[in-house]
């Protein structure tokens, strides 16, 4: 599928009222949904949502009905399309749960904004970015818009999420220098030069006197 929609599993609940036609059957099903499926969900959501959006679908189960195995090329593309459009149609009719969100209805719509702080979010928590993230951008280059455009936002995700060493510690290794340098200075504006110099010189030693890192210092103290 294109990097437009992305699907993160498909599964078909298919019955058979011939038994020697099976294989056929899950031959032609396994096919199509690598190529005819992908297609048709791609005009169906680009003709939908918008490009400053994100629609987001937990679930989304459709019944196709009885197809005879011969005309399953040309009439399964239909159906999909007409069941779709019903699906849709009573998705978007369910209540809000707010301005951002249909909960009620399995489908969460995202405006670019929100679409970039979960995507953030996801990555702080799990260390990639989310598998519905459609956007060619890698995280910092969208932490670097968010950091202009959002800043206070960024800075409460950060308090939130860095409670986790393992959250500080993605932080460090993978925003980059720069980057931390502008989050301490988000997070700490009263301590932010002290920290950043104090860490600068602190690199500058290490590499100049090879410093032993921690674990070695522990054993030779402890041997001592």
């Amino acid at each position: 599928m294109s990097s437009e929609s992305m699907i993160a599993r498909c599964r078909w609940q298919s019955t058979f009222d011939q038994q020697d036609q099976a294989a056929a059957l899950q031959d032609f099903i396994s096919q199509w949904s690598h190529s005819v499926l992908e297609q048709e969900l791609d005009v169906f959501f680009s003709e939908r949502c918008p490009a400053h959006q994100t629609w987001r679908i937990d679930t989304l189960q459709l019944d196709l009905g009885d197809i005879a195995l011969e005309d399953m090329a040309l009439e399964l593309p239909r159906r999909l399309r007409v069941c779709l459009q019903t699906a849709f149609d009573e998705l978007l009719s369910l209540p809000r749960s707010s301005a951002s969100s249909r909960t009620e209805s399995n489908l969460r719509i995202l405006d670019m904004g929100q679409t970039l702080e979960d995507s953030l979010i996801g990555f702080l928590r799990h260390g990639s970015m989310p598998w519905w993230f459609k956007d060619a951008r890698n995280i910092q280059q969208i932490l670097d818009q968010l950091l202009s455009e959002q800043p206070d936002r960024v800075a409460r995700i950060l308090r939130d999420l860095g409670q986790s060493e393992t959250v500080r510690k993605r932080v460090v290794w993978q925003l980059g220098e720069t980057r931390l340098g502008r989050i301490i200075g988000l997070l700490e504006p009263w301590q932010a030069e002290v920290a950043c110099t104090y860490a600068h010189q602190f690199i500058v030693l290490h590499n100049k006197r090879n410093v032993p890192n921690a674990n070695s210092a522990t054993t030779a103290i402890r041997s001592g």
